[in-house]
């Protein structure tokens, strides 16, 4: 869920792909809800915050938020949800690289555990072939405030931090998340979509797409996560 691979950055460093330098989210509760929208459509900068807005003053800069008793029980809530995530994995990963037929295929393990008083979900993750290994740790959570459901990852392969946004649709079992990473070849943002699947508790899918230059959306990377048994 958290592998951060850019082919880029992975040929160029011989060493998954959420995040590339410093990444920082410019997703929105309504972009989020919208997830399965068109590409073009899904990163419409329609969508984007306006920073000319006006904001609230004195006591009432941060809005209305929920009281510390639903702040809680939202929390439990959604980590709930999240608890099929928890233990040792087995996972296989593809990166996608138009100058590879197969792209990049790595193997490895997968641990998770809430840390923190239970505030988070971290995950260790060290995918490997015989050319590159991949290491990184990641923590997932709620926020109640923004109410998306939050990736903070770093990895071995960059000094960047990416944040990722979502949802999770309670009927079909998949979360959906965008968020975005600066590449290190090019220093541009590229935008990206993941779909998550943890509709089985036992195996999970996830594949992230990436918006390109040209403003189409193509499959970035793909992953298969078994439960260790």
């Amino acid at each position: 869920m958290t592998i951060r691979m850019h082919p880029v950055m992975l040929l160029a460093a011989v060493g998954l792909a959420f995040a590339i330098g410093v990444s920082i989210s410019d997703t929105s509760p309504s972009t989020l809800a919208r997830a399965d929208q068109p590409a073009d459509d899904f990163f419409s900068s329609d969508e984007q915050p306006d920073d000319q807005r006006a904001q609230p003053e004195g006591d009432d800069f941060f809005g209305e938020q929920p009281d510390d008793a639903a702040m809680e029980q939202m929390i439990q809530e959604h980590h709930e949800a999240l608890e099929v995530l928890e233990g040792d994995w087995q996972v296989r990963v593809r990166v996608f690289d138009p100058s590879l037929d197969d792209g990049i295929v790595m193997e490895g393990e997968v641990e998770r555990e809430w840390v923190l008083d239970g505030m988070w979900l971290r995950e260790h993750l060290v995918a490997e072939n015989d050319q590159f290994r991949y290491e990184s740790v990641s923590f997932i959570g709620y926020s109640p405030i923004d109410q998306v459901y939050q990736i903070v990852s770093f990895d071995s392969v960059s000094t960047g931090v990416f944040i990722d946004e979502g949802h999770l649709n309670e009927d079909t079992g998949e979360m959906l998340s965008i968020g975005s990473f600066r590449d290190d070849a090019t220093g541009a943002l590229v935008h990206t979509r993941t779909r998550f699947d943890i509709s089985d508790s036992n195996r999970h899918r996830f594949v992230m797409y990436e918006l390109g230059a040209d403003g189409d959306e193509r499959t970035a990377v793909e992953g298969v996560y078994e439960r260790k048994d």
